[in-house]
């Protein structure tokens, strides 16, 4: 052993000094590491982890047992020279009381030689040399050397003037001076240092003082104990019992250890980066072993479940593609069932409802009473009603099958509310509802949209207003919106329809737009409806670019709006006559006295009013003493209704005004009869009842004829009328037929149907008008020539509409190829768009109506003959 410790001693030296002097470096270097972007295989942290960790538990174990071991080692040496001095002390014992002097003490020590000398072999440890120090108090603090006795039995005498140790002096005041072996726990390397200089004999002794008294307790002199360790001896002891050379052979199963681990952890992350591959490669039948590691076993077993449940998944995901495939044909079967069987149902209800309408619009232009025509028109509405219902089906079946294309086309404003209005006037009066509406004056006549996407919009809102409100109004107000900021932001148009109906729950505000429901159940049963109305228009709102939303609280009315942002269609130096500077400054300076109960309706007429600079002056309540002041202040016009008014007091009233000759104009509800004092008027008294909803042309157009009348001026009167019918598309005349003169042929299978459209014919004027039972037939007639329009129903026997178009156009022989409407009840998507592509040149529904025949040949009036002989197209 003893050739072997000092090569391994150095070693271990320098590598614990290099160490320790280059730990700065060492610790610059971990974060660096540690940041390192690019991953490192686990074999290499856990070999460095493994090793790294050896190496500081080692160093840290043996520092920590070394520290111990030397300490325990020292204080024992301490405690060991204490010891030796005290015995020694108690060797020289009895001392006597007085009178002990330097010589007596020295030969008192001389004759004890033997028994010290037994003490120290005694008492010393065994790798130690001890020696002891006599010395003589020769004053109360002060020392003097006098005699050194060895293990050997040599006694050394003392040298002249040696200098007595500071610890050998503490005694004398302390009981015990002493130089301890210990060093601090932080000084490393003063560890280090040590066997360094215990191998060079440079290590240290214990040494410790006592002081030696008299039996009467006075001092005499201290007793020095020195242990002197061997230094071969004190380095074999503090390697072993320190366990460096342990510590560092933990090093190697450290290495080992993190070694295996490595290669183990490897190997299973391989498997599992394989098994991952698979699963990408869609392979889901791997299973990887199981680990004795509990947390890798578990982290395999969990692979292992994901694969059989992505397995499982994957078999069900299959079956639920192949169940989709089948319920998608399905599907696909029955779209195409329900699209059938819409379009055979929309063509056999509107075939006779086309008969019903045409039939009740021709009885209407004859001479009836008033009683039959309240039926009539009953009749005629109840009709409509029944088509709205059927387009609200269609519709919704267009917007499920996403087929609903927009046409954009110049949307006349005014025109279109005024019309939407008209198709509720009846409706609205039979409820004892004001219909009232207002266009703001920002808002352009013209601007480009789809006219009947947006009408129906209003349509369903108006409609659904009437329906829910049981007394009160409806207000549908025209606004322009805020616009944009940034560039090239489009103006939008806000529609709003107002009521002052039941109300919504704020809950169900959502709800109501879906199809087939309502807000609340009991209201179906109430009111009826199928619940589709809003939900189409919200669609319709959307595809339009808007959004349709409601404000309304339960019991507090509805709010219905939507934007829409729009383009203007330039100015064509087309005015409407209301519009024109004449009629404005006709009526300026005019004052007239509004009565009227309704405050919306009140507010109305006076902002027409303000249009032709008409001064006003209102009446809320009617009463009879206001009647003296009415007729004293003398207005040029009196605007009337006697809604709400007493009956009593508005008689008296119509009969002051009658004998004072004002003009008076007078505002009824649609199919409300005149009172009889209305009907028994003088002649002379200037009366026009109007019918509402108000509009603007209705008021001034009927306050300037008034003001002819007054004037006295039938012709004035006569070219009011002829101006305001000028625009007045909706009228049936015998002059339409005159600027758009044809030859017409309607084809069409149905007689009654025949029927009803060359009566609608007849009443514009045209009187070159034959029939055709089927498309062979009409095709037939065509190939002879003289036929410039034609009216081409699409389901016919023999040959349907489509094939004859295409029958017709093959035709080369024709001198001028006819212009082709299709008269058909399909009203399905894709339906219009096959007749433009066999190369129709129109399209409108049943029932047929006079706006929609006359729209669509004025449409085609370019492709028809400017002129045509008046033997074979004459007009009455």
């Amino acid at each position: 052993m003893g050739p072997l410790i000092p090569p391994v001693k150095k070693r271990l030296r320098n590598l614990i000094l290099y160490s320790f002097d280059n730990y700065k470096n060492y610790r610059n270097s971990i974060p660096i590491f540690l940041s390192m972007k690019r991953s490192v295989p686990i074999s290499i942290v856990l070999v460095v982890s493994g090793v790294a960790l050896s190496i500081f538990g080692a160093l840290a174990g043996a520092m920590v047992i070394y520290f111990q071991n030397w300490k325990a080692l020292t204080t024992s040496m301490d405690e060991s020279a204490i010891q030796l001095a005290t015995i020694t002390a108690s060797a020289l014992a009895p001392l006597p009381e007085s009178q002990t002097t330097r010589a007596s003490l020295d030969e008192r020590f001389s004759m004890r030689h033997r028994e010290i000398l037994d003490r120290l072999q005694s008492n010393a440890p065994d790798f130690c040399s001890p020696k002891v120090t006599l010395y003589w108090a020769s004053g109360p603090d002060t020392l003097e050397r006098r005699n050194e006795f060895r293990l050997d039995g040599a006694m050394i005498p003392s040298v002249a003037n040696e200098q007595v140790p500071d610890h050998v002096l503490r005694s004398l005041t302390e009981g015990v001076g002493q130089v301890p072996m210990t060093r601090p726990f932080s000084d490393v390397r003063s560890w280090v240092g040590d066997i360094w200089r215990a191998e060079n004999h440079e290590i240290g002794s214990a040494d410790a003082a006592v002081p030696l008294k008299a039996g009467d307790g006075s001092l005499i002199g201290v007793i020095q104990a020195e242990l002197q360790p061997d230094s071969e001896l004190f380095i074999f002891r503090t390697l072993i019992g320190n366990a460096w050379i342990i510590g560092a052979a933990t090093l190697i199963p450290g290495m080992l250890l993190s070694v295996a681990l490595s290669a183990y952890f490897r190997h299973r992350f391989r498997q599992l980066q394989s098994g991952l591959r698979e699963i990408a490669n869609n392979k889901l039948d791997v299973h990887l072993p199981r680990s004795v590691i509990w947390e890798l076993s578990e982290t395999l077993d969990q692979f292992n479940r994901t694969t059989q449940s992505l397995a499982e998944q994957r078999v069900a995901r299959d079956l639920a593609i192949q169940n989709l495939e089948v319920a998608q044909r399905q599907a696909v079967v029955a779209q195409q069932a329900k699209s059938d069987f819409l379009a055979n149902m929309s063509h056999e209800i509107r075939t006779p409802m086309n008969g019903i309408i045409g039939t009740t619009s021709l009885l209407l232009e004859t001479g009836l009473n008033s009683e039959q025509r309240e039926l009539v028109q009953i009749m005629r509405s109840s009709g409509q009603s029944l088509v709205h219902l059927i387009n609200d089906v269609l519709d919704f079946s267009k917007l499920e099958s996403e087929k609903v294309e927009l046409e954009i086309s110049p949307v006349h404003i005014v025109d279109l509310i005024e019309e939407t209005i008209e198709m509720f006037a009846y409706y609205a009066a039979d409820a004892n509802l004001e219909l009232l509406y207002h266009i703001d004056p920002s808002v352009p006549e013209i601007i480009y949209g789809d006219h009947e996407r947006l009408k129906q919009v209003l349509v369903n809102l108006i409609g659904n207003s009437v329906k829910f409100t049981e007394e009160g109004e409806i207000i549908v107000s025209i606004s322009q919106a805020a616009s944009g900021t940034g560039n090239g932001a489009m103006p939008s148009i806000e529609f709003s329809v107002s009521d002052t109906g039941i109300g919504i729950a704020p809950e169900n505000h959502q709800k109501i737009f879906d199809a087939f429901t309502q807000a609340d159940a009991s209201t179906t049963r109430i009111f009826g409806g199928t619940g589709l109305g809003l939900a189409i228009s919200k669609v319709l709102c959307e595809l339009m670019g808007g959004d349709l939303k409601v404000e309304s609280d339960l019991g507090q009315g509805s709010r219905f709006y939507f934007n829409l942002k729009f383009r203007e269609v330039p100015a064509q130096g087309n005015v409407k006559p209301i519009n024109t500077p004449e009629i404005r400054d006709a009526l300026q300076g005019r004052k007239a006295i509004v009565i009227c109960r309704n405050q919306s309706l009140l507010g109305l007429i006076q902002h027409h009013c303000s249009h032709g600079s008409i001064q006003c002056a209102t009446i809320d309540q009617l009463v009879a003493p206001m009647i003296p002041q009415i007729i004293q202040s003398q207005p040029d016009f009196v605007i009337l209704d006697p809604r709400f008014q007493p009956e009593d007091v508005v008689q008296q009233l119509a009969q002051a005004l009658a004998a004072a000759r004002i003009p008076t104009q007078m505002w009824l509800m649609v199919g409300t009869s005149k009172p009889a004092w209305a009907s028994e008027a003088p002649p002379n008294w200037p009366l026009r009842v109007t019918y509402k909803p108000l509009s603007k042309e209705k008021l001034i157009f009927g306050l300037l004829e008034l003001q002819q009348v007054v004037a006295g001026n039938p012709d004035g009167v006569a070219m009011l009328q002829s101006l305001r019918n000028q625009t007045d598309d909706t009228m049936v005349t015998e002059d339409f037929a005159k600027r758009y003169p044809a030859r017409i042929l309607i084809v069409e299978d149905v007689p009654m149907n025949q029927k009803i459209a060359t009566m609608v014919l007849s009443k514009m004027g045209y009187t070159s008008i034959e029939t055709a039972d089927n498309g062979y037939k009409g095709v037939e007639r065509v190939a002879r020539g003289g036929i410039d329009l034609i009216f081409m129903d699409l389901q016919m026997p023999v040959m349907g509409g489509v094939d004859a178009t295409k029958k017709i156009r093959e035709n080369f022989h024709l001198e001028r190829q006819p212009v082709i409407v299709a008269m058909t009840g399909h009203a399905l998507a894709g339906v219009k768009e096959s007749c433009f592509k066999v190369g129709m040149d129109g399209y409108i529904t049943k029932p047929i109506s006079v706006d929609a025949i006359k729209t669509i040949i004025a449409e085609n009036r370019q492709k028809l003959p400017s002129s045509i002989n008046s033997a074979s197209a004459a007009v009455r």
